[in-house]
């Protein structure tokens, strides 16, 4: 048996996820989907686990706050019991995007989990940037170029060890 979790965020990604379940069903008859959604996910056949038409307005008001966060409490329990990976279409760039996603990519990733690999990224490029500014000047010093890149080298290796 196949399983999907759906969580579209309004009406527009309600309409289209509940079409897509329709395709998915007819090729695949087994399928059990759930997920937060409306009623076009509903009706494709869905168990919905939050109406989220319940919760949209306009401005801020205190019950859409208690209602977001008992959404997110009660999401964060049933997901922390599925084996789940999640890819958005912005994900695929990853894979087939530019090697500047990945570095990003990396590079929040390891942000996340190590709090001083941000600041010493920050650092990192601030010299660079400092030194390639350097470089464009009419006037040159070697020194003091030489002390920039004895900088940016230091920040680097430390960079490095971290994404080994």
């Amino acid at each position: 048996m196949k399983k999907i979790f759906i969580i579209t965020g309004e009406y527009s990604g309600d309409i289209h996820a509940g079409k897509v379940l329709e395709m998915l069903k007819h090729s695949m008859p087994d399928i059990v989907a759930e997920g937060i959604g409306g009623e076009n996910l509903k009706s494709a056949g869905a168990k919905i686990f939050c109406d989220h038409s319940k919760m949209s307005g306009f401005g801020l008001n205190f019950k859409m706050i208690v209602d977001h966060l008992s959404l997110e409490k009660k999401v964060a329990d049933y997901i922390s019991n599925l084996n789940v990976i999640v890819f958005t279409p912005d994900d695929l760039d990853i894979i087939k995007g530019p090697p500047l996603s990945r570095r990003k990519f990396l590079n929040s990733e390891l942000s996340q989990l190590y709090s001083n690999y941000y600041i010493l990224l920050n650092e990192y490029e601030k010299i660079l940037k400092m030194r390639n500014d350097y470089l464009k000047n009419q006037r040159y010093d070697k020194n003091y170029f030489d002390i920039l890149t004895s900088f940016l080298i230091e920040k680097n290796i430390l960079i490095y060890k971290i994404r080994k």
